[in-house]
């Protein structure tokens, strides 16, 4: 269900933010990785390993990420250093 998530892109004021949902790096199949590019990107997934690709980041080149991992999560490392 995960990657059935709704991808939202807000822009106001010339700024761009990227909100995911629990959407993982499958759940962006069919989209333009031009059109994904951000200047805040939430990492979806709750910011497991799966939650983005290293080439999907760099489409996104973002200026600042936020990752909400849980810090109980005993089942899946945090986010990729390609993230941070």
């Amino acid at each position: 269900m995960n990657n059935y998530s709704l991808i939202l892109l807000l822009e106001y004021r010339g700024t761009r933010i990227l909100l995911p949902g629990d959407t993982n790096y499958m759940g962006y199949g069919g989209l333009d990785p031009a059109s994904l590019r951000a200047d805040l990107f939430k990492v979806g997934h709750h910011g497991q390993r799966d939650g983005i690709s290293a080439e999907q980041i760099q489409a996104i080149a973002p200026r600042a990420v936020v990752c909400a991992h849980p810090a109980t999560a005993a089942t899946t490392a945090p986010i990729r250093p390609s993230c941070r």
